[in-house]
């Protein structure tokens, strides 16, 4: 990896980012973001590689150079929390997956153990098949609630009849919000802005072995 479109290309594999999260997590337009992947700019200043190291598992001199330790070591990388699951969502059939969210009594049903910032982030058990690849039966959605959306987030979409749908944010335009679908075979659709409850970003897919009882 000597140039820094393939370092920047691993990063996104390795730490699961969109391209939106990574200009996020760099301090950065989403345009510099496709100009280091298409090998317009070649090198990132020291203070967006400092940026980067400290929000991500790679060290800034080897995002800079190539050169060096790759990964931070352990007692560096971002430490784990305990994320309560809050409900689960039944992924159905229908063209856009709505799908219905049950709160379970109490405080939810154990936690995920997951990287998070967010003081209020939460889990949400998936159910179903419809979803796949990106989710499958039984994995579970982390939603940070406090994290700005931008365009080309995945998010959790809950509706003014409580229905729920995670989807791609692609932008706000005239007073509706469109989404595309995680699953590419279906088309990008949009929705009136004052139709939505709340819109969420989700951080990420975690496994069920995650998971732990409270």
């Amino acid at each position: 990896m000597n140039t820094l479109s393939e370092r920047i290309k691993y990063v996104l594999d390795y730490e699961k980012w969109s391209q939106a999260e990574l200009a996020r997590q760099a301090g950065v337009t989403r345009s510099a973001i496709n100009s280091w992947l298409n090998g317009i700019v070649k090198n990132i200043s020291s203070e967006v590689a400092a940026q980067l190291e400290n929000n991500s598992h790679f060290t800034s001199v080897w995002l800079s150079t190539g050169n060096g330790p790759m990964l931070k070591d352990k007692t560096r990388a971002i430490i784990a929390s305990r994320v309560p699951i809050r409900g689960s969502a039944k992924l159905g059939e229908s063209d856009n997956f709505f799908v219905d969210m049950q709160y379970p009594a109490g405080f939810g049903d154990g936690d995920i153990v997951f990287p998070t910032k967010d003081k209020d982030a939460y889990a949400v058990k998936c159910d179903g098949d419809s979803m796949m690849p990106r989710i499958r039966h039984g994995e579970f959605a982390i939603i940070e609630p406090n994290r700005e959306v931008m365009p080309g987030d995945e998010v959790l979409v809950t509706d003014k009849s409580g229905q729920v749908m995670i989807k791609i944010y692609n932008r706000k335009v005239d007073g509706r919000v469109y989404f595309e679908s995680v699953n590419a075979a279906h088309k990008p659709f949009s929705i009136p802005v004052e139709q939505i409850e709340f819109m969420q970003y989700v951080a990420g897919i975690a496994k069920s072995a995650l998971k732990v009882e409270t």
